[in-house]
C-alpha cells in the first residue's frame, strides 16, 4: 500500500496520497494533476507521456463545520487507442480494473491507516478516442472526505 506521511488534512496532502497509491499500482506507468488538456505526447518531447496514465483534475470541494472537508476531482484512468476493435476493449477492461483497484484500496482502507474517506457511490463513465492524443478509458467524479480544521482553534491567525 502507498503510504502516505502523517495525517491526511490538507489539499496537497490528499494530492500526494492519490499520487503513491496511483504510481504504486503495477500496471501505472504515470500519475498527473491538473487539466487533461494539458496532455500533449505529440508537442512533449522533453517529458514523454506514459501509459496507462492516472489524471487527477480538481473539482470544487465543500468546508463543513467541525473540521470536515470533501475534496472532489475527476480521477482517470487512461490509454493510447489503437483502431484494432479487441485492443480497444482490453484497455477499456484494463483501465476499468485499474480505477476499481484504486478506488478499492481507498474505500477498504480504514481511518487508522490512512485518515481519507472515499464517498460511494462512485460512477465511472467510459471514454473513447477522447481528446487531440485519442485516449480510452474510465473517468469517475470522486469525493473524498478529510478531517481538517475548519475552526477557530486550528486557524492560522495571530491573535
Amino acid at each position: 500500500m502507498a503510504a502516505a506521511s502523517g495525517p491526511i488534512s490538507s489539499y496537497k496532502s490528499l494530492v500526494e496520497y492519490l499520487r503513491q497509491l496511483s504510481l504504486s499500482h503495477v500496471n501505472v506507468q504515470q500519475f498527473t494533476f491538473g487539466q487533461i488538456s494539458d496532455i500533449d505526447i505529440e508537442t512533449n518531447n522533453q517529458y514523454p507521456v506514459k501509459y496507462p496514465l492516472v489524471a487527477l483534475v480538481p473539482q470544487p470541494s465543500t468546508m463543513y463545520e467541525f473540521g470536515k472537508v470533501e475534496f472532489t476531482f475527476y480521477l482517470s484512468v487512461q490509454d493510447i487507442t489503437t483502431y484494432d476493435l479487441q485492443v480497444k476493449e482490453d484497455q477499456l477492461n484494463t483501465t476499468f480494473m485499474i480505477l476499481q483497484d484504486l478506488l478499492s484500496r481507498i474505500r477498504q482502507t480504514t481511518w487508522q491507516e490512512v485518515d481519507v474517506k472515499l464517498n460511494v457511490p462512485v460512477v465511472a463513465t467510459p471514454f473513447v478516442e477522447s481528446g487531440f492524443n485519442l485516449l480510452s478509458g474510465w473517468s469517475a467524479e470522486v469525493t473524498f472526505e478529510v478531517k481538517n480544521g475548519f475552526n477557530n482553534c486550528d486557524n492560522s491567525f495571530i491573535e
